[in-house]
């Protein structure tokens, strides 16, 4: 699936490990970025609700 974000320093955030690491913290990074990866690994939202991710 396709990630779009509202703008570049969520982008960022969401795609530089060490940029979430510096801004939320060890933990929360390892979760947003836990996250992303899921969200990216599915096909459909349909997925996404059947396997109840997120």
């Amino acid at each position: 699936m396709d990630i779009t974000c509202k703008n570049n320093k969520i982008k960022k955030v969401c795609t530089d490990a060490k940029v979430a690491e510096r801004t939320y913290g060890r933990e929360m990074a390892e979760k947003i970025h836990q996250r992303i990866d899921e969200i990216g690994a599915a096909d459909t939202v349909e997925m996404m609700i059947q396997f109840h991710i997120g």
